[in-house]
């Protein structure tokens, strides 16, 4: 891991466009040691340690958590524990989530929108809150 990422992540900041897209590669490649396609992996792992996230944020919670706690139902466990990882670190959905029409194309989104430099999670569809059901459709 880069030397610049792990300064980054040791003193709670945000690492710079490139170390983000490096740290998601190591992370990739981690996982396709053990599984050739990784999203399984991912949901299992959503379910499982999101749910660890969400039960320190209820036992633990920050003012920022008591007003993501309760927007979802109980099965919304990756939407839930992103939102409560977001609000924790003060981002911005904006600069980390990216909603569009349900009927977009990777296409068509990399042609005609202004996407940031640093890597995004792309719902399609235009939704208040995540929901996990719109996660697992994203690219």
């Amino acid at each position: 891991m880069p030397s610049s990422l792990q300064a980054a992540t040791g003193k709670e900041r945000r690492p710079s466009p490139t170390d983000h897209c490096q740290m998601i590669r190591i992370i990739v490649d981690e996982l396709r040691k053990s599984e050739a396609y990784p999203t399984r992996k991912m949901e299992q792992a959503f379910e499982e340690r999101g749910r660890l996230i969400i039960d320190f944020f209820k036992t633990k919670p920050t003012n920022d958590a008591k007003k993501v706690l309760g927007t979802h139902a109980e099965e919304e466990v990756a939407a839930l524990f992103i939102e409560l990882l977001m609000a924790h670190f003060k981002e911005k959905t904006e600069d980390i989530i990216f909603q569009t029409e349900e009927t977009a194309s990777a296409a068509n989104i990399e042609r005609t929108l202004d996407l940031a430099e640093s890597p995004q999670l792309i719902i399609l569809g235009m939704a208040d809150s995540l929901s996990s059901k719109d996660m697992l459709r994203s690219y």
